[in-house]
């Protein structure tokens, strides 16, 4: 949900919604890219103060983190050239730590599916590109980044099925370093405002086609 455009700079939902949040927190703040794989363990480990990265807080992550309320719909989808009923024996990634990979365990066992653990989203796509992975498991809008750019449709990767929520009743929020409640506390109020003020559907409208919050 974030990207480098063609002049180098770091944009996207993520992004905006970062500087939106610290604007309502009337807070100085620095953003910093970082690996998806890597955002829990830089936020638990004092790293980051916060992370607007689109995490569903899993049992696993909250064991390191505090989460904010829900901030998107955690819909995932299955990215192939059959469908789900047709993956026997698969080799499918997805990205190390995420609840997509978390799913793709659970559902690989019967299907005796070869898992692909990458570090990005990024990774997984190349992987199926590279003939290395038969699927990919991803985010709501990693796929609608995928679907716009079109290679895995052009190598013939042409079958979408909505997973819906990984992590039934968990919406993706903004993973907090889980010894400042204070913070926790002030992106919770800073996000209730960019609701109420219609301001996060106006992200969701200039970033994507369709309602993801």
């Amino acid at each position: 949900m974030s990207y480098r455009d063609d002049k180098g700079a770091l944009v996207g939902f993520n992004v905006d919604l970062a500087h939106g949040l610290c604007e309502q927190m009337k807070a100085r703040c620095e953003i910093e890219e970082t690996l998806l794989s890597t955002v829990i363990d830089q936020v638990a480990q004092g790293y980051a103060d916060f992370s607007t990265a689109a995490l569903a807080p899993t049992d696993e992550r909250l064991k390191k983190v505090r989460f904010t309320e829900a901030v998107s719909n955690s819909v995932s989808y299955w990215f192939s050239r059959r469908s789900l009923a047709e993956s026997k024996k698969f080799r499918v990634a997805a990205v190390a730590g995420s609840a997509q990979q978390q799913w793709a365990e659970r559902t690989g066992r019967d299907l005796e599916w070869a898992l692909l653990p990458v570090k990005t989203n990024a990774d997984v796509s190349q992987a199926m590109l590279e003939g290395r992975a038969d699927a990919g498991v991803f985010p709501f809008a990693s796929t609608l980044s995928l679907v716009h750019e079109g290679k895995l449709g052009r190598a013939g990767f042409s079958v979408l099925e909505p997973l819906g929520g990984l992590t039934p009743g968990r919406n993706t929020a903004i993973a907090v370093d889980p010894s400042q409640p204070k913070l926790l506390e002030s992106l919770n109020q800073a996000l209730r405002a960019l609701k109420s003020s219609g301001r996060l559907e106006e992200l969701n409208s200039k970033h994507f086609p369709m309602r993801m919050l």
